[in-house]
């Protein structure tokens, strides 16, 4: 199988190649001058976690025809790995403490099937000018911990931006199986769920998303992004078996964990609202295991490439191993 970093450098060459800057990028993780990573074109997540609140409501509303169809999607993730240019390897930077936390607003555009059986499939569409919409890159602070789904956000801010369009159809589809618990990390761990009694049935789904730059710290980054294009491609699938579910999450821009979703099926924490027994099927929420490549193209002062042409970059980030990818344990998990 193609390393997935190795096709999205080529993708990048491919997508931004003619737009881009001609100085490359110099990245330093820790923001100090040292260790600089020459030739930076984006991060490679640690698999982390994703909640999308109201979705499986905003599911059933679509199949009902009555009620909103619009839901919020939350994601935090450890990064230790930067992707740089010209065919060469990515570099680990997991001593930097770097993460990344995003929120986005979207709509239900289609399902097939019923909800919550083996083969459905529902699709969905970015609302750009959602109440939620931001994705950032933080450095330092306290060690991020997946489980607890504390410390993704605190430290010092060193990039920012918002979300324009969803480029190719964002597709979830319900796999074969029965529902088994939410927690299979580490696979095999019996004993390991820190989540009893937490079902899910299994899925999995793909999505390319773009947006702009609107802030990068000088300390960290050898030329200023804000104006630049980044393209973020996500995949996601349960149960969780690479990364540990989060029992918190970040709603908001500022700096702390807030609105805390439980996983086991009761009470709300936060008021966001919980899982129900049955990730996928019971909701109001659903929660996944999730992968993404965020990947910046320096130097394109918010010209966004055509669609079509960023399709063909999502055909390849998907073809480049954006499914069953296996990690051990990362920073923070």
């Amino acid at each position: 199988m193609f390393s997935r970093r190795l096709v999205l450098s080529a993708a990048i060459a491919l997508v931004f190649g003619a737009s881009a800057s001609a100085d490359p990028i110099t990245f330093f993780p820790t923001g100090n001058g040292t260790n600089p990573v020459n030739d930076f074109v984006g991060f490679d997540p640690a698999p982390g976690n994703l909640l999308s609140v109201n979705s499986q409501q905003a599911i059933a509303n679509f199949v009902s025809g009555q009620g909103s169809t619009q839901f919020t999607s939350f994601y935090q993730a450890t990064i230790p790995t930067a992707l740089v240019g010209g065919g060469n390897p990515a570099v680990g930077v997991s001593g930097a403490n770097l993460t990344i936390v995003a929120g986005i607003t979207e709509r239900v555009t289609g399902v097939t099937g019923a909800p919550g059986n083996a083969g459905t499939s529902a699709s969905f569409a970015l609302v750009p000018g959602g109440p939620v919409n931001y994705f950032e890159v933080w450095q330092g602070g306290a060690v991020a911990n997946n489980l607890t789904g504390l410390g993704f956000n605190d430290g010092t801010r060193i990039l920012a931006g918002t979300f324009q369009s969803l480029v190719n159809a964002q597709v979830f589809t319900v796999g074969q199986g029965a529902a088994a618990a939410l927690d299979q990390f580490p696979t095999p761990a019996p004993g390991d769920n820190n989540y009893p009694g937490q079902n899910t049935v299994p899925g999995s789904g793909a999505f390319l998303v773009q947006g702009t730059i609107n802030f990068s710290n000088g300390s960290y980054f050898s030329q200023n992004l804000a104006g630049s294009i980044f393209s973020m491609a996500i995949d996601t699938q349960d149960p969780f078996r690479q990364v540990d579910p989060s029992s918190h999450f970040l709603t908001t821009t500022t700096n702390g964990a807030t609105g805390a979703v439980p996983q086991t099926a009761g009470a709300a924490v936060g008021g966001v609202g919980t899982l129900g027994p049955t990730n996928l099927v019971t909701g109001p929420d659903n929660q996944f295991q999730s992968d993404s490549s965020l990947t910046i193209a320096a130097g394109t002062s918010g010209t966004v490439p055509e669609p079509a042409t960023l399709a063909v970059f999502g055909v390849l980030a998907v073809g480049g191993g954006l499914y069953g990818r296996v990690r051990g344990r990362r920073k923070g998990e």
